[in-house]
């Protein structure tokens, strides 16, 4: 457990970081890199603060840190199982993922700035 900077773990899947961005799944720690939604995905509740006292647990194969050994596992079903080649399998392992995401981490839609009645700017 590092005393270093704030760390962040994605409440749901997700691509994050610049360029093309690298994939994130649910439970994942990660440094925020700055960018400029970096606030939004706080507000809307995509990401959270890891706890100071989390124990952390590593994928053995990626490297990749997670919050839980929950979670962890679920990201080696995900990344490192062979995956299903037919087009309608493929969609209907993504939706039952959203599903439990949606369950287990719902969004702050809430917060958004439609939601809060901001006017959009004049030509955009």
């Amino acid at each position: 457990m590092s005393k270093g900077p704030v760390r962040y773990y994605a409440r749901r899947s997700m691509t994050y970081g610049p360029g093309a961005g690298e994939p994130l799944d649910r439970g994942q720690l990660f440094d925020l890199a700055g960018m400029i939604n970096d606030e939004k995905l706080i507000r809307l509740n995509y990401v959270v603060a890891a706890p100071k006292n989390v124990s952390i647990v590593q994928c053995g194969y990626c490297g990749a840190e997670f919050i839980t050994d929950e979670t962890l596992n679920a990201h080696g079903r995900y990344r490192h199982r062979p995956q299903p080649t037919d087009p309608r399998l493929q969609d209907e392992r993504e939706d039952r993922r959203e599903k439990l995401e949606n369950e287990l981490a719902p969004l702050h839609l809430d917060k958004t700035a439609a939601s809060r009645g901001y006017a959009r700017s004049p030509g955009r």
